[in-house]
């Protein structure tokens, strides 16, 4: 009781707690599961970092979740759902989620994995993926989601979406630092509904900052990537 009471009169004594870390993993979102961590539904004050991913979407924030990093993780995505290697919404000032030195390598398969198919045993013959037909640029995630439902394929070469890119606003998403890899190489991000390329991005708003963008790699630079983040 002592120390409890000594820890509440402290000068350094906070509400905000020590962040739940999730670090050197290998995880797989297969089955329709969408991000390898979901931060959805208020999830806060998490640290994500040196994870491999593979078949998963990247940080994800809606409904009301702040202060948490996504950093120095690698993230392998299969076509899913367009959100690819971030979507987030908006922040209050000075907690906005950070998304600092990753890699992601975005479409390294030609064929979409469908949501909800818990098991390739319980999933409809041929639903638990479908080819994609030609790769399109759409406006926004939500365009590209719409499109999908009538068919028209997924956007790869869009990276990233966030309500806001401004970095001299409080409250906008903080990405910097990252290696984008996409099928064609022409990477773009959606800021506030708007689609640009990143040079456009970095530009504007200052997001991206000291980030780079390319082609696909090979599958041995991919493996050689996760072996270098994961223990041996």
């Amino acid at each position: 009781a002592a120390a409890a009471a000594a820890a509440v009169s402290s000068p350094t004594a906070t509400f905000t707690p020590l962040p739940t870390t999730i670090a050197s993993n290998l995880i797989m979102s297969n089955y329709g599961a969408s991000q390898g961590v979901d931060n959805d539904d208020g999830s806060s004050w998490f640290l994500i970092e040196n994870n491999v991913f593979y078949a998963a979407d990247g940080f994800k924030m809606d409904y009301g979740g702040h202060d948490s990093t996504f950093r120095s993780n690698l993230v392998v995505i299969v076509p899913y759902d367009g959100q690819n290697c971030y979507d987030v919404e908006t922040f209050y000032a000075d907690h906005a989620h950070r998304f600092i030195n990753n890699t992601c390598v975005s479409g390294v398969s030609p064929n979409r994995v469908n949501s909800g198919c818990s098991s390739p045993l319980t999933c409809p013959q041929g639903a638990a993926s479908e080819r994609l037909g030609p790769l399109r640029m759409f406006s926004s995630r939500r365009a590209a989601e719409r499109a999908e439902a009538r068919g028209a394929g997924v956007d790869m070469d869009l990276l990233g979406s966030a309500a806001s890119c401004d970095q001299a606003v409080a409250g906008s998403f903080l990405s910097s630092g990252n290696r984008f890899f996409s099928l064609h190489g022409n990477a773009s991000i959606t800021c506030a509904g708007q689609a640009m390329d990143i040079p456009a991005a970095q530009k504007a708003y200052g997001i991206e900052s000291g980030s780079t963008f390319g082609k696909l790699p090979s599958a041995d630079q991919i493996l050689s990537w996760a072996k270098e983040l994961l223990p041996s």
